[in-house]
């Protein structure tokens, strides 16, 4: 049995240039995006989560990170 990821990146740069030790999300903007892309109201936000949870979240859960200089979103149901 392999790994699965349903996983967007949306970067100035590539998500790796951007990605590095000791950034911030915002959370505000964060639920701002998962309202805009997946199109649904009355998200709650569940808080900081850890990699292997963010990457392969729950059925029902979106992850957003909004990072300076890239986004990226994660759930089981963008698949």
């Amino acid at each position: 049995m392999g790994s699965k990821a349903s996983l967007l990146a949306f970067a100035r740069d590539t998500p790796r240039a951007a990605l590095r030790p000791g950034l911030a999300a915002d959370e505000t903007d964060a639920l701002l995006l998962a309202q805009g892309i997946l199109g649904l109201d009355g998200l709650e936000p569940a808080g900081p989560l850890m990699l292997d949870v963010a990457v392969w979240p729950p059925i029902a859960t979106v992850c957003v990170g909004r990072f300076p200089g890239v986004d990226v979103i994660t759930s089981g149901d963008l698949l």
